[in-house]
């Protein structure tokens, strides 16, 4: 319902805006609106958000590949397991600001990803819009394990090629013996070179 851009006549928008620094996209639908040709010319740091219960912007077609796609090294993909398109979105200040969503639909008790987006945003944008580099280490995959809580267990990853994606899912599993949800394996943190 959101998003129109699915409708507009396929050209070459120009969408590019000088005036943005950085990128927080949380559920985002980006291999059917910009596409890899579309995702690769980003240029500036990006976090993407995914929740692996998401069935609107399902995790692996539109922020996993979508996230090997950015060539710009400042790149982080938050997944935060168990969690649905609507365990980002805060409470409604009245039951009319938005249409009714189903329990089933929310998750699990979203505060936990409250806390995580907090502490990610924070971290995110004080190393990369306000060039504070000691706030770095609060974007570490080590950082997202210690601040993780179950049932909505946070990883970050900075890196994931092409060739990790097509191994971890599209390798000829048996499927009885495939996850349900399978998560890429976050990497080590590397400090990045300037």
């Amino acid at each position: 319902m959101q998003c129109q851009a699915t409708e507009l006549t396929p050209k070459n928008y120009e969408l590019k805006d000088d005036r943005i620094k950085v990128i927080v996209a949380i559920n985002p639908i980006n291999s059917s609106i910009l596409g890899e040709g579309g995702v690769s010319q980003i240029k500036i740091p990006v976090m993407l958000v995914a929740g692996s219960q998401d069935i609107f912007a399902p995790p692996v077609s539109e922020q996993i590949r979508p996230f090997t796609w950015l060539s710009d090294p400042n790149k982080y993909l938050a997944l935060i397991e168990n969690a649905t398109h609507f365990s980002a979105i805060a409470e409604p200040i009245s039951q009319n600001d938005v249409l009714p969503v189903p329990p089933a639909l929310l998750g699990p008790d979203r505060a936990p990803v409250y806390s995580y987006l907090n502490a990610l945003s924070v971290a995110f944008l004080e190393t990369h819009l306000l060039n504070r580099p000691e706030y770095r280490s609060y974007l570490q995959p080590s950082y997202a394990t210690f601040i993780s809580k179950e049932p909505l267990s946070l990883s970050l990853l900075q890196s994931l090629s092409i060739d990790q994606f097509n191994q971890i899912w599209s390798a000829p599993t048996p499927q009885a013996s495939k996850p349900s949800n399978p998560q890429p394996t976050p990497t080590p943190y590397q400090p990045l070179r300037q």
